[in-house]
């Protein structure tokens, strides 16, 4: 005797069908038993267990042939599956996304079936970063699901794509292609604030001009300010987080007010630094104010 059964894959709320057929020449009947479509028995080789509309997740039906003096039974592997109403993807935190910081982002798979046979695939761009399974649950029922990837970000990661690809492997006699469900979050990096240590000093001769220069890295860009006494001979240049201040020696006069002058860069993380001139010559007089 032999029977031949068919894996079926189904997806709920569908049609279903599956055949049963016996190689055996001499049975009595032979017919489906289940709690879900009826049952039927029939005098022929073939019978074939059908629903209109599969609204069960375990439908549990066997196949039966009763012969002279006993009867044999088999159970289909059936699968109802249910893809999931929605995909979304998230951080974890409300805080910036920082260089160097542990960061978590998460997906949720809201009201799917079953878990077991999900696969959560993280994506950083079109690279695969991290592959989450659920084979061990052994729930038939519809279940929401979240998937958390913890990151270390990089400087490079400003403005970069990250995925979440939600797939149903339903196996070779699932659907084709595996039911696929992703969404797609750019996220902002926030790097440290960096200012390079130390402080500037310069030496200079009367009639020679003063340039100080500062570069500070972050997103968003740095605001750099130049705290020093205004002059008509004083000014500032600054592009792409890069900033000069510069200073013409035109005259003793210009002096009095700015001889000392001490620079300080700050930042939005309130890094400073340093910067001051002198006279090579400290025996040069200061003018005075007619």
């Amino acid at each position: 005797m032999m029977f031949l059964m068919w894996k079926r894959v189904i997806i709920f709320g569908e049609s279903a069908s599956i055949n049963c057929t016996s190689s055996h020449p001499d049975f009595d009947i032979m017919g489906w038993e289940a709690p879900y479509g009826g049952s039927r028995y029939v005098k022929s080789s073939i019978v074939i267990w059908e629903v209109e509309r599969l609204e069960v997740w375990k439908p549990d039906p066997f196949c039966y042939v009763t012969l002279e003096k006993e009867q044999c039974t088999v159970h289909p592997n059936i699968t109802v599956y249910k893809t999931p109403d929605s995909v979304s993807v998230s951080a974890s935190s409300d805080e910036p996304l920082v260089e160097g910081r542990e960061f978590s982002l998460t997906c949720d798979i809201i009201n799917v079936a079953p878990k077991r046979n999900l696969i959560v695939k993280w994506y950083r761009d079109h690279e695969k970063v991290h592959t989450e399974m659920f084979k061990n649950d052994t729930s038939e029922l519809p279940n929401n699901v979240t998937s958390t990837w913890k990151m270390i970000p990089k400087k490079s990661y400003n403005g970069t794509k990250f995925t979440c690809k939600a797939e149903l492997d339903l196996g070779p006699k699932g659907p084709e292609p595996v039911p696929t469900f992703s969404i797609n979050l750019f996220i902002i990096l926030f790097p440290h604030t960096h200012l390079p240590e130390g402080n500037d000093s310069k030496e200079v001769n009367q009639g020679e001009n003063v340039t100080f220069s500062c570069h500070a890295e972050g997103n968003p860009a740095p605001e750099i300010h130049w705290n020093y006494t205004s002059a008509e001979s004083v000014w500032e240049t600054s592009v792409s987080g890069f900033s000069w201040w510069h200073l013409v020696l035109m005259g003793l006069m210009v002096l009095i007010a700015i001889v000392f002058l001490v620079l300080f860069i700050k930042l939005w993380s309130y890094h400073t630094k340093h910067g001051q001139y002198s006279f090579i010559n400290p025996a040069i007089p200061l003018a005075t104010k007619a």
